[in-house]
């Protein structure tokens, strides 16, 4: 037979000799129990987890003889614990919870996660994990002043909002800290479901869970268990891909998405994770980033990586507007965000605004929108910070069509800025409605019809947001649908691919050959393009007039009126940057219409016949790009 370890041998001996032994934790003055063990290396191997955590002032382990009721102090270790005392952290929002699994969820968690930032903090934990556990608990409790300070806080939140008096709200509030207490308890001494997550995977775990009410607090206990038992946010965080690894999307996104969220909820977590940013332009970049799936972040300390293919692949809302949150404060800050001067900033936050650019606005929604707009205001000063007006417009230009335009001013309503200049926000976005005649003047011509009706569905969910007016809703919607209509009769004559590749909408008054947009006419007042929009057509005026100008600050500049025989917008096709003028019909007119892969095609065949000619037009064209940029 084989020999037994020290370890091994000791604890039978000791069993032999009909001894427990019991830990202890110190709180204050008092040791109090934490668990109660048959042999002595699982009573070791408990006290030092509580040794590594921190976070009591001692650990003891006491054996006791059962013949002779003898005790025996095995291990004892004192713990200098910071003199700082811990606060609360002010907030705003908590939701109302009239159920305990109300508390159990991620709204309620993350809303005591912040109030207990430094807590949570100091002991390495998420809220969740806090929830689960009985000692940590106990101890919160026992804090005099963090505690009755978190309790009032959400006690007067939820007392708002339900129309409650605070001291009756709180009295609800400790009711079900001892409801959570118990649960903890009970969780604790029951090592089943934590069996079950080390054991069978997620999915198994979930189909032990039992039916009904309990379910979702029965599975977040497991995971919390396991969350505890691992020692760094980057092991955490492992812990929770290991998990979706073969769980189906539905579970992910009920369980493990907010779990996440939790951890990349914590400064220190995304530090850690990230090992740090050189300057804020770099955090938001990160974080935007890893929202989508493409952070290109390599620290060899952490998991990044690994969450960041996880994202790339599975549906994690809560975590990206966690993430998406964190870059928005950061962005309406006032801290510079580059090292590098004014320029830089600029530049700066014309790449963030790229980055951040959806098919039907910018991500981050209202808050994102809002703190842009408050970040162009001192990034685009000249001297002084500009009006919200003229930072909305200095936003619209750098975003490429105007389903996109449209969305973010549909967020920025809804966000404090724009409440505080609605009537602005109202006016620049009715002279956009006003200028969309068909689907091709909304979104790019080649856009997917997939795409397409992914926009316009996003766009009517901004649409049904409280913070636009009932009349300018039905208008913009009935504007929608208009479109979406006329696009529908033109198909009959043009109908798009069926497999889903790119859609060419046909406009009234257009012929059509082969597919492409030949000759179209225009009616008056109609924009043909805008400063900062991305091209995809240039224009041969065959009668009538085109007024092209620009924008400066509430006025417009008229650079130059075309007519007959004259061509606009063919530099935007050569070199693919964004238009640098806007262009308004004058009356009626008639156009000849040059399609980006039309003058592709040509310019690709010059350059195989005179590559000394194509060479030219390409100097020629950045030469007037420059000589423009210099008088802007």
């Amino acid at each position: 037979m084989m020999g037994r370890s020290s370890m091994e041998e000791g604890d039978v001996r000791q069993n032999l000799a009909q001894k427990t032994y019991d830990v202890f934790i110190l709180e204050g003055e008092r040791w109090l129990v934490d668990s109660h063990h048959d042999v002595r290396s699982a009573a070791v191997e408990r006290a030092e987890v509580l040794l590594g955590e921190k976070r009591f002032e001692g650990v003891r382990v006491v054996a006791e003889s059962q013949r002779t009721g003898e005790e025996e102090i095995v291990l004892e270790e004192l713990i200098e614990l910071s003199d700082k005392p811990v606060k609360i952290v002010p907030i705003e929002e908590a939701p109302v919870c009239d159920k305990i699994g109300d508390y159990y969820r991620f709204p309620a968690r993350q809303a005591a996660g912040r109030l207990l930032r430094e807590l949570l903090e100091q002991k390495g934990c998420t809220a969740l994990e806090l929830a689960f556990d009985y000692g940590m608990l106990r101890l919160l409790e026992r804090d005099d002043k963090l505690f009755p300070a978190a309790m009032s806080r959400i006690g007067v939140i939820q007392a708002k909002k339900t129309g409650q008096k605070p001291a009756a709200r709180n009295d609800q509030l400790y009711a079900a800290f001892e409801q959570i207490k118990e649960n903890a308890r009970v969780v604790g001494e029951d090592p089943t479901r934590l069996g079950y997550l080390q054991n069978l995977d997620f999915t198994g775990l979930v189909a032990k869970a039992p039916k009904g009410d309990g379910r979702d607090t029965y599975v977040l206990g497991a995971l919390a268990l396991g969350l505890q038992k691992r020692g760094d946010w980057s092991d955490k965080l492992a812990l929770l891909i290991d998990l979706g690894g073969k769980t189906s999307d539905e579970l992910v996104e009920a369980f493990l998405d907010g779990a996440a969220a939790e951890i990349l909820d914590s400064p220190t977590a995304v530090a850690d994770l990230f090992g740090g940013f050189a300057d804020s332009v770099s955090a938001i970049r990160d974080m935007v980033q890893l929202t989508q799936g493409r952070c290109k972040t390599r620290n060899p300390r952490s998991c990044i990586e690994e969450f960041n293919a996880f994202m790339a692949s599975r549906p994690m809302p809560k975590t990206a507007d966690v993430l998406l949150g964190k870059a928005a404060k950061t962005i309406g800050g006032i801290r510079p965000l580059t090292r590098e001067g004014v320029a830089a900033d600029q530049d700066a936050l014309r790449g963030l605004i790229r980055e951040m650019t959806l098919p039907a606005g910018l991500a981050g929604g209202s808050e994102m929108a809002g703190a842009v707009v408050g970040r162009a205001r001192i990034a685009f000063a000249n001297p002084d910070d500009l009006s919200a007006e003229q930072a909305i417009s200095q936003v619209l230009a750098l975003l490429p069509y105007r389903a996109v335009r449209l969305g973010f001013l549909l967020d920025m309503i809804g966000s404090p800025i724009g409440q505080k200049n609605e009537q602005a926000v109202l006016n620049v976005m009715a002279r956009l409605v006003q200028q969309l005649t068909s689907l091709s003047s909304l979104v790019p011509a080649d856009m997917p019809r997939t795409q397409v009706a992914d926009v316009m569905a996003a766009l009517k969910e901004k649409m049904a947001s409280d913070a636009l007016p009932e009349k300018w809703r039905a208008l913009f919607t009935d504007t929608l649908d208009r479109l979406v209509s006329r696009d529908g009769e033109a198909k009959q004559g043009n109908p798009a691919a069926e497999d889903g590749s790119a859609v060419v909408f046909k406009m009234e008054g257009a012929t059509v050959t082969n597919n492409k947009i030949e000759r179209r006419d225009v009616e008056e007042g109609e924009i043909l393009f805008e400063e900062g929009d991305t091209a995809s057509e240039a224009y041969l005026v065959m009668d009538g007039q085109v007024q092209v100008y620009r924008k400066s600050g509430n006025e417009e500049v008229v650079l130059a009126t075309l007519g007959r025989g004259d061509i606009l917008g063919e530099m935007s096709l050569i070199d693919n940057q964004p238009r640098m003028a806007s262009a308004r019909v004058v009356g009626k007119a008639k156009m000849m219409i040059i399609t980006q892969d039309d003058l592709a095609a040509r310019l690709g065949k010059l350059g195989a016949d005179d590559k000394v000619l194509r060479r030219l037009i390409d100097v020629f064209v950045d030469r007037l790009r420059g000589q423009a940029r210099l008088h802007e």
